[in-house]
This record gives C-alpha cells, structure tokens and sequence, in this order.
C-alpha cells in the first residue's frame, strides 16, 4: 500500500470515527442501532444450510469444506480450474446441475447448490464415511485408493485440514 492509500485510509477511519461520536453526542447513544460485522462464513451460512438440507448432506461438512477450498471467497478459481466457493470443476458441475449452468457457477447459491449436489452423491457412495467423502470430494468423482481412502499427497494434507474446520463447524446449532 502506497503512502497515499495509507494516509486517505487513515483519513478515512478518523472521519467515521469522529462521524460516530457526533452521532451518539447529538442524537443520544440509545438511538444508534447496534453495529454488526459480518463474515463471510456467516452471510453464506442460511445458504448452505438450505441447499444442504435440501440434499441431506452435514451443514457443519460443507462450511468445513468451504471454508478449506476457498476461504468463503465467492470468486475463488484454483490452478486447476476449481471455481467458487465450493471449488467445484466446471465439467463436474455441468455434469451435476446441468450444462447451462455454467454461465453463472459463480455465483454464490448456484455453486453452492452444485457443490452439495456433487457432496450428496459422493457421501452416498461413501456411505457416509467422513474420510472417504472428504478424499472422493478433493481427488474427483472417481478417485482411486481402496475404499475411497486418500492416497494422493494432496488429499492425505487435505482430509485432517477440513475435519479440524468441520470439528469447529459442528459444534454450530443449526
């Protein structure tokens, strides 16, 4: 950041800050309606707990595996091609929510529907074991390795990364 970005920045938090005390002097501090800041995490939150339920697939798993793949970055693209906040390849999400979709994977709730989808079929062909889920959503649908364990090195670092975010997740009251 250039020094004048930092000083229009620095300029910029002075006058809210001085705008907010004028506000709560002049108008009583009973009138100012309570900040709230909100995450990422938290505005995708109602979405993914929809589209999840819709397809019976663990909220507290996709936030894990959102939160891994693209930090709740809506425009997320991987090196490998991966788009949106699930990271979902545009040939799988074609394949799951149908070709036209492709013209608007980014955004938020369709890559998000299209993630779940994909999740949903995966846990059904894991029978629902977390691990083999995990390393089937990472290597794609057809992942090698004996009963869908991970034998990539990516997936073998993958899998304990979004079992820690879904360990937090899953302590959420949906």
């Amino acid at each position: 950041m250039g020094r004048n970005q930092r000083s229009s920045a620095h300029l910029l938090r002075k006058l809210a800050g001085a705008l907010l005390l004028f506000l709560s002097v002049s108008l009583g501090s009973a009138s100012l309606p309570p900040v709230r800041f909100f995450t990422a995490e938290r505005l995708y939150q109602e979405m993914i707990l929809e589209e999840s339920m819709k397809q019976s697939v663990d909220p507290a798993l996709v936030m894990a595996i959102v939160a891994q793949e693209s930090s709740f970055r809506w425009w997320a693209v991987s090196p490998s091609g991966a788009i949106g906040l699930g990271q979902i390849m545009p040939g799988t999400a074609m394949e799951v929510c149908g070709p036209a979709i492709i013209a608007i994977i980014f955004h938020p709730r369709i890559n998000l529907r299209c993630s779940i989808r994909y999740l949903a079929a995966i846990v059904a062909m894991c029978n629902g074991d977390k691990v083999c889920t995990l390393a089937g959503y990472n290597q794609g649908p057809w992942f090698p390795g004996a009963n869908g364990r991970p034998v990539t090195v990516e997936a073998m670092d993958y899998v304990p990364r979004v079992l820690k975010f879904y360990a937090v997740y899953s302590l959420n009251r949906w």
